[in-house]
């Protein structure tokens, strides 16, 4: 005798099977970033390593846009309570952003993670 799942029941485990894939996948992708960002602190680059987990995020997507850069930030850094690291607190602070896409759509944010990103850029190009 052979048990069968119902096919809205399998749909739903298929489901929820998958949703369980792409969080652990998530945050995998978060321990990854802040294990690369402890190798950097290690060589005396970056001190603080929110800063580092960023850098490594940006190092790993410099060819993309900025604006590309600006939504993979957000996607690796971002916890399950939409806390996104390493974001400066100044900006949350003062000008009211929760994410890297709120400042990239705030003037003054939109400059300073332009020049960010440039300057992570610029560094691996004397690399």
């Amino acid at each position: 005798m052979t048990t069968t799942i119902p096919l809205q029941l399998g749909d739903t485990l298929h489901h929820w099977r998958d949703c369980l894939e792409t969080r652990i996948a998530h945050q995998l992708r978060i321990a990854d970033s802040f294990l690369s960002a402890a190798r950097l602190v290690k060589r005396g680059r970056p001190r603080i390593p929110l800063v580092a987990a960023r850098n490594v995020v940006i190092d790993r997507n410099l060819w993309l846009s900025t604006l590309e850069i600006v939504r993979r930030l957000d996607l690796e850094l971002s916890g399950r309570d939409g806390f996104v690291l390493g974001l400066p607190e100044s900006w949350t602070e003062r000008l009211g952003v929760s994410s890297y896409r709120e400042a990239y759509k705030n003037e003054r944010c939109r400059r300073r993670l332009a020049s960010m990103i440039s300057k992570r850029r610029r560094i691996s190009t004397l690399l």
